[in-house]
């Protein structure tokens, strides 16, 4: 995992964030299917 700019700290935090949401979404999605 890569550490983000410090110019973009915000940005780069939120991104993660976002891959965190996604995860957590298939994770559902795979546990509603089964």
């Amino acid at each position: 995992m890569q550490i983000g700019h410090a110019s973009h700290p915000g940005q780069e935090g939120k991104r993660v964030e976002e891959g965190q949401n996604a995860k957590t979404k298939l994770k559902h999605t795979l546990y509603i299917i089964h």
